[in-house]
């Protein structure tokens, strides 16, 4: 038989190792939307896509039809449908890997901590704010350098490393992957003399 899981069985089983208490992630996530009161998944559409969607016909564009039927036994009616059961069996996002609403959500919970949050590293105004080549520096960080690091089998990886392989973002080298200088931190002000080491004492 084939299944066509949403979301990797081991993430919904075992995802908290001894911490999880329920048998099923995604299943107590979606109790949770309820137990909250979020609005039904049609709400979220209408809010990142502008439209309004009354008919399961509506949903066509954004679900595949084996998901939309599944949901139609589901479900009496389009706004009844909870938030983590549509947005999980949606269309991927043109050349990634998420679902359409999930990553309007993700972008726009980013963009108001970006907004909100004085503390942010690009802000210029921030205690101990970094310098213009610092921040340069940080941009230059990806995620496909953070798994070519921590990697322990990872060699090679697409520069873009949460869209697919496609041309201009295929498999190279981890060694051509750009990665952080460290260098923009260097404080010149700071001048070692080996001929002279101070080392303090409890009574100095």
């Amino acid at each position: 038989a084939k299944f066509d899981y949403i979301v990797d069985p081991d993430m919904t089983g075992i995802g908290l190792g001894p911490h999880q208490r329920s048998t099923d992630i995604l299943t107590n996530d979606l109790a949770k939307g309820r137990y909250f009161g979020f609005p039904p998944y049609v709400e979220y559409r209408k809010f990142c896509s502008r439209l309004r969607y009354k008919t399961w016909k509506d949903l066509k564009p954004i679900i595949n039809p084996e998901h939309l039927e599944k949901l139609q036994e589901l479900y009496k009616n389009v706004e009844d449908i909870d938030l983590m059961a549509g947005m999980w069996v949606e269309k991927y996002i043109p050349g990634g890997f998420v679902p359409q609403t999930f990553y309007c959500l993700i972008v726009d919970q980013l963009r108001r901590n970006m907004v909100v949050d004085r503390h942010f590293f690009e802000r210029p105004t921030r205690p101990n704010a970094f310098t213009f080549e610092q921040l340069l520096e940080i941009r230059k960080a990806t995620i496909a350098q953070v798994l070519c690091d921590v990697g322990d089998t990872v060699t090679e990886i697409q520069p873009h490393a949460f869209f697919r392989q496609s041309l201009g973002n295929e498999m190279r080298s981890c060694d051509q992957i750009e990665k952080v200088n460290l260098n923009a931190w260097k404080d010149i002000s700071c001048h070692y003399n080996p001929g002279k080491v101070e080392i303090p004492t409890l009574y100095s």
